[in-house]
């Protein structure tokens, strides 16, 4: 075979195919690590598709507790953060995993095929996290970043995140609202046709802040590392984000970034149980708020209605129109 054809063959298999130039190596003298999955999911109220995205967000974090970070980012509403305005998203909702598949469609179908694809591909680096509270607003956070193999010139950087549970509510565009939408009545997901087609709802895992940003911090990690030899680093005099009242509903998640090729390398989730002591449970995304969980509904003959109609609707006094 020609030299310059044998040297090309493996580069067109892998745009062909699509596997990552950037894959991570494995070799018997390195040591790798389990990964802990990042999903970074695009998402905004005024997008009707993406109550799917948080369902998914919150059935991966249900069934991997220990192995799985979701972050809804959110855009063009209440909850946004410029902190995060470097990462970008094609469409709403798409999700970013571990950024090294960027905008994956995510769909009922295949979301825990997909979660196990990812987890299955060993990490290079573990990533461990200690929080201490300093403060009722204020807080320390200590990264330690073990390397699989000894590396010269490394350019790694950490960042956190800090994310909310329930939140809201807030006002979501459903598109799956009366059924428009088919979803196996067997799939929890199905309780969202039967919302309206603008739903009240609380917000979990939203993004408050990244810090410094969606990037990571330059030099947080040495460029020179030893293998098994953990490198701390520290976060002084960390604030929470005016956004969020308080550490009553929070979780963080600590993220060691390449910044060559932008992947999360792996990552660390402290949950709110971790940071507060408590075991709270977080509101459902489908779940009304508690105000409104009685509508008394007619249509315009006055007739009572145990369910939204296509059209105008009378609720609770208002008109409504589905």
């Amino acid at each position: 075979m020609p030299f310059r054809l044998r040297y090309l063959l493996p580069l067109l298999f892998a745009v062909c195919f699509g596997q990552s130039l950037h894959a991570e190596q494995t070799d018997s003298t390195s040591t790798h690590y389990p990964r802990t999955v990042v999903y970074e999911e695009g998402t905004g109220t005024w997008c009707g598709w993406c109550p799917l995205g948080g369902f998914l967000l919150d059935e991966l974090g249900r069934q991997h507790p220990d192995r799985f970070v979701g972050i809804a980012v959110h855009r063009n509403d209440e909850m946004a953060t410029y902190t995060y305005n470097a990462l970008s998203f094609r469409a709403f909702p798409t999700a970013h995993i571990d950024r090294d598949v960027r905008n994956a469609a995510l769909s009922l179908s295949n979301f825990e095929q997909q979660y196990l694809a990812a987890s299955a591909r060993p990490a290079e680096a573990l990533v461990e996290a200690e929080f201490k509270l300093t403060d009722e607003r204020k807080f320390e956070l200590h990264g330690r970043t073990t390397y699989g193999r000894d590396a010269h010139n490394l350019d790694l950087r950490l960042a956190y995140v800090v994310l909310e549970d329930s939140v809201g509510p807030y006002f979501q565009s459903n598109y799956y609202a009366l059924g428009k939408v088919y979803v196996p009545p067997t799939s929890p997901f199905h309780v969202w046709t039967t919302r309206p087609s603008r739903a009240r709802v609380y917000f979990n895992d939203v993004a408050r802040e990244i810090y410094p940003d969606a990037n990571g911090l330059v030099g947080s990690v040495p460029s020179t590392l030893r293998r098994d030899v953990p490198s701390s680093f520290v976060f002084t005099d960390c604030y929470l984000p005016s956004s969020v009242a308080s550490f009553r509903h929070v979780h963080l998640a600590v993220l060691l970034i390449d910044g060559r090729t932008g992947r999360i390398v792996n990552a660390a989730h402290l949950s709110n149980g971790t940071l507060t002591g408590l075991s709270l449970l977080r509101q459902s995304e489908a779940s009304t708020p508690p105000h409104s969980t009685v509508v008394r509904r007619f249509d315009l003959s006055g007739r009572p209605q145990p369910t939204p109609q296509r059209g105008l609707n009378i609720e609770n006094g208002q008109k409504v129109w589905r």
